[in-house]
């Protein structure tokens, strides 16, 4: 079994950059309308939400820890030369894992197809993100 090195301050800037991606991307800036209006969330529901995001907010950033760990040693295990093949890397497990898993949920689960979209979307981006940051420090 090969020796696997984590950078742990990669994995620390990675995990933040993915959480300050999130509360861009979740923002009114970007798609903080179109996702509530996907949901069929309404303005009291919303702010309902917002008013007990603080543990959300902690589940997500330690879930954003645990995927740059992990995410870490299949790099110090595939060792991708340079950021494009550390990108690929992240471009397939989130075809592979996060992708499909997200469709199957939301099919199941009757989430709208845009809902579906805008938080897949967010899972590509900082799943390319955290690997660029993760190869460049590997």
């Amino acid at each position: 079994m090969a020796d696997i090195h984590i950078n742990y301050l990669a994995v620390l800037v990675s995990s933040v950059a993915a959480f300050v991606l999130g509360g861009l991307w979740y923002s009114p800036l970007l798609f903080a309308k179109l996702w509530v209006k996907a949901h069929g969330f309404s303005e009291q529901q919303t702010k309902e939400m917002q008013k007990k995001a603080g543990p959300g907010y902690f589940i997500t950033f330690l879930g954003n820890i645990v995927m740059a760990l992990v995410f870490s040693a299949l790099i110090s295990y595939a060792h991708p030369a340079d950021i494009i093949q550390g990108l690929w890397l992240g471009f397939l497990l989130w075809v592979g894992f996060a992708l499909t898993t997200g469709l199957s949920n939301a099919i199941f689960s009757g989430k709208s197809m845009l809902a579906h979209w805008i938080d897949a979307g967010y899972q590509l981006i900082y799943i390319l993100l955290i690997g660029a940051i993760l190869t460049i420090w590997q």
